[in-house]
């Protein structure tokens, strides 16, 4: 997994124990280390150091250049810290496989490490892939150690976070409700572009029926979930209530674990820019145009998405948690997902059209589901990759349902990180040898409005069905 004289920090994780609030380290099979306050990782990973560094490339983006590692033992819940009130709620060694026999769809693997190295084979099979479904399994344990371990603990870490979020009492999740301040003017922090009387912001707490899931039946979705925003977890604000977003107005299991989400969002935005940034190279763009597009110090809707979807406590396929959609706004549009339980289904066949006005499949095939992966985050593109290169990717139609067989027992939790334009960049085309000079349109119409990406990313959330509150006492502008 590592190459070069390492060395085991005083962080090195290890294998999980079913004994509550404890894990074990190990750093070879025969030498284990206990941990106590410490809330379990399912998985075995090393925190290593190297002997010696050296500068990285250019193709690697600022962001992950500058990762720091995660001091886990740090930032981990601890025992006086409220566990989750109801048991088995987030359990991933407890978790039976995913059943044989449905459908499953076939991803291809690419690794980080291969990426980082820059090869050239790799890279061609990303570009296939993204000019395809738009789906692939990104190997977190062969790259850079930093980015890898932080992004597969952080994502456990994050998860169990949600579930002390989760098991708040309705009446204070939803006075952190999404979308509810309104603007009558134009402002950076506005994920509505400040058009009157519209919900400016989409970070928040989203309760269960809050979105549309089949347009022809009325049915709503299932889930629940809290989006974090990234300025408000990276900003430099000593005070909360400086933060640019929603300032204090998060849950304390949240605030918190600040660092932690700052740590992780860092990570997942670093690997998104790699990817996107050696895609857009083989269009003929220098990487930097699309890193100036998403620069993770300024006002964008990136975020944190902790998803609970509820167990079912029969066999049938019950009611969609999510409806069919494409991932709307993400950077070039980027989305990092990790999850521990199926539910996450692709359409068979790509579309490149990513025309969201009736929520469903506009090219004939069937759902297949997409099978977790140990140590892989799964990566897919989303509409803005689409637009900003004018069709030549694809960003593949995708909905989430309840886990199949056994394994629907257990609530589905999975942690997405949304890599977004800036609020003010205009949604067009960029310019290279490979990109199409004509405008792709969005709409269907001649000419579609050009857009900041904040207005485009409100303007895709009600095309999916999404339905905002008129007021929110508990959030702040």
């Amino acid at each position: 997994m590592h190459r070069g004289p390492l060395t085991i920090s005083k962080r090195t994780i290890c294998q999980y124990t079913t004994r509550p609030r404890q894990h074990f380290i190990s750093a070879s099979s025969n030498s284990r280390v206990l941990l106590s306050n410490s809330v379990p990782i399912s998985r075995t990973h090393y925190s290593t150091t190297r002997s010696k560094t050296s500068p990285l490339p250019n193709h690697i983006p600022p962001t992950l250049r500058d990762l720091k590692p995660l001091d886990f033992s740090a930032i981990m819940p601890h025992a006086e810290i409220p566990t989750p009130t109801t048991p088995g709620e987030f359990t991933p060694s407890e978790y039976p496989p995913f059943p044989s026999g449905l459908p499953t769809v076939q991803l291809e693997t690419i690794s980080l490490a291969k990426l980082l190295a820059r090869d050239e084979a790799e890279q061609s099979r990303v570009f296939e892939i993204c000019k395809g479904r738009g789906f692939f399994y990104l190997d977190l344990e062969d790259g850079n150690p930093t980015a890898g371990e932080t992004l597969i603990r952080g994502a456990e870490a994050i998860a169990h976070a949600g579930t002390r979020t989760f098991a708040l009492p309705l009446e204070e999740k939803l006075s952190y409700l999404m979308g509810a301040t309104t603007t009558t003017t134009t402002g950076s922090g506005s994920d509505s572009g400040g058009a009157a009387g519209k919900p400016r912001q989409l970070f928040g707490y989203k309760k269960v029926g809050a979105t549309l899931a089949d347009k022809a039946t009325g049915v709503r979705d299932t889930a629940e979930f809290f989006n974090v925003a990234k300025d408000d977890m990276v900003a430099p604000c000593a005070d909360p209530a400086d933060m640019p977003r929603r300032g204090a107005s998060w849950p304390s299991s949240i605030l918190e674990q600040r660092e932690l989400f700052a740590g992780y969002m860092r990570a997942a935005h670093g690997v998104g820019m790699l990817i996107l940034g050696l895609l857009v190279d083989k269009l003929g763009v220098k990487p930097e145009e699309i890193w100036n597009r998403h620069r993770i110090g300024e006002l964008a809707g990136d975020h944190v998405r902790i998803t609970r979807g509820p167990p079912r406590d029969k066999e049938e396929m019950p009611e969609i948690q999510t409806p069919s959609h494409t991932d709307f706004g993400t950077t070039n549009s980027i989305t990092v997902l990790m999850n521990w339980l199926g539910g996450l289904q692709v359409w068979s066949e790509s579309s490149h059209s990513a025309i969201l006005t009736d929520g469903q499949p506009d090219v004939p095939g069937e759902w297949l589901w997409v099978v977790p992966k140990p140590g892989c985050a799964i990566i897919n593109l989303g509409d803005a990759a689409v637009k900003f290169t004018n069709g030549v990717f694809c960003s593949g139609r995708h909905r989430v349902i309840p886990a199949p067989g056994p394994q629907g027992k257990f609530p589905r939790y999975s942690v997405v990180y949304f890599v977004r334009p800036e609020d003010k960049v205009i949604m067009e085309a960029l310019e290279g040898d490979g990109i199409p000079k004509k405008e792709l349109d969005f709409t269907g119409g001649e000419a579609e409005k050009k857009l900041t990406a904040s207005e485009w990313i409100y303007q895709q959330a009600l095309n999916i069905g999404t339905v905002f509150p008129s007021a929110n006492p508990g959030a702040k502008n």
